[in-house]
């Protein structure tokens, strides 16, 4: 018996052994799994948080695209408004300085002017011209794609001009506030010409410049650089001031747009963009570090044979000519017709379309029409399109205040011969002669 229950003993050992093995191989598994199965876990967690991050980004960036979108809506239209005040108000102005140039020369015409009154007249003409510049730059607010006339500027006289004339300025205020502010100009005189205009921009430096000497509140430096670069001239205003904030980075060039307190208009910097936009070129604006701003304007070079100068002529007064003057505004219509008769023409005045065309199918002859544009009942584009029919030979020149931005339409219509600007200048008169005589 003892000796079976030894047996019996000694034969359960390997057994318990066997299970105890199976225990811990199995205790090994389940640790494993537990393991294969979290980082299986932490891997597509990994994955899921990865593709969540992606969606959040990509949505955030539609999110800001769409905010971007909206603000150059607005800036748009902001634009579009300004511009459609701006342009209001340029015509209505060009309307009244036009009585005004056609006054001063009927005067200047007068035998009994004296020197000194001639020298006035003269003043007051450059002072007209000076005037009418500057409704020009205000009507290009909103107006960036307009096409203007350019020539061939040299960057260098208008910026050393334009430096000279702040500097008496920037001296005098540098007195007064005790800070002292100097004009740096690394400018080479080998520059290429660029295309532009060469008072206005003239005007954006001068602009610049003081700009400038506002921002630097302690007084500073003032560096106009420039540079040629491939098919560009860059030039670069750079000041010592505060910077621009951040904040207003993206609004500086926005019409009525001002950080100054007080005494700016805020159309300086976006007629600057609009003159730059207008002939292919940019402008921008900065921080520089340490301290300061910098503006980089970006000139086209000037290609001869894209720009063609129009013809200009010396007529004398006694060429014959029978005008026919059509204006829906009195004042113009009779101050027109006034110096056309000093000048030998013969006139016939209508103060709307329907009663030049009734003139005309009358058989009244005629060898040129100047006829208004902005008139009640049928415009200028309309009359001349009915004159056209009833005498094809006949030359029809539109008049308008917003004639520097209507001269690219009359080569598309065929019944005007040209735009002209308010306010006339009487040369005109003398180059639309010579333009019917030739004809």
């Amino acid at each position: 018996m003892d000796h079976l229950l030894s047996l019996s003993a000694s034969s359960s050992l390997p057994d318990a052994a066997l299970w105890g093995l199976i225990a811990v191989v199995a205790a090994i598994c389940t640790v494993l799994s537990h393991i294969i199965l979290t980082r299986r876990g932490s891997a597509e967690l990994d994955a899921i948080n990865r593709h969540l991050l992606a969606e959040i980004e990509e949505r955030k960036r539609a999110q800001e695209e769409v905010i971007k979108s909206r603000e150059v809506l607005i800036r748009q239209e902001r634009m579009r408004v300004a511009g459609q005040l701006a342009s209001g108000i340029a015509h209505d102005l060009n309307n009244t300085l036009n009585v005004v140039q056609l006054r001063l020369a009927l005067m200047a015409r007068d035998s009994d002017v004296t020197t000194r009154h001639a020298a006035n007249l003269e003043s007051i003409t450059r002072a007209i011209g000076d005037a009418v510049r500057t409704i020009d730059r205000v009507h290009q607010v909103g107006n960036s794609h307009q096409t203007v006339v350019t020539e061939a500027i040299e960057l260098p006289a208008v910026i050393n001009e334009a430096v000279e004339l702040a500097r008496t300025t920037i001296e005098e205020s540098s007195s007064l506030r005790g800070a002292p502010t100097t004009i740096e100009v690394q400018v080479p005189a080998s520059l290429p010409p660029v295309k532009g205009v060469a008072s206005e921009f003239g005007r954006v430096f001068l602009n610049l410049v003081l700009n400038a000497r506002d921002a630097m509140e302690h007084g500073g430096k003032i560096t106009i650089a420039a540079r040629a670069q491939a098919q560009q001239v860059v030039v670069e205003v750079t000041d010592e001031g505060g910077g621009i904030k951040g904040e207003y980075l993206d609004h500086i060039f926005e019409p009525f747009f001002s950080t100054k307190p007080s005494g700016g208009s805020g159309l300086g910097l976006s007629i600057t963009r609009g003159l730059m936009e207008s002939i292919g070129g940019s402008v921008s604006a900065a921080n520089r570090l340490p301290r300061g701003a910098v503006f980089t304007l970006l000139f086209p070079i000037f290609s001869a044979h894209t720009e063609v100068p129009p013809a200009t002529h010396d007529i004398a007064d006694d060429s014959q000519c029978r005008f026919l003057l059509i204006d829906d505004n009195n004042e113009n219509l009779t101050a027109l017709r006034e110096l056309l008769v000093t000048k030998g023409y013969e006139a016939d005045v209508a103060d709307s379309g329907a009663k030049a065309l009734g003139l005309i199918e009358a058989g009244h002859r005629y060898d040129i029409v100047m006829c208004d544009l902005g008139m009640p009942g049928m415009n200028g584009w309309e009359v001349a399109g009915r004159i056209h029919e009833l005498r094809p030979d006949l030359r029809v020149y539109i008049i308008t205040g917003w004639g520097h931005h209507l001269r690219r339409e009359a080569p598309a219509n065929p019944a005007v011969s040209g735009v002209i600007s308010k306010p006339l200048d009487p040369a005109e008169i003398e180059r639309i002669v010579k333009q019917a005589q030739a004809a």
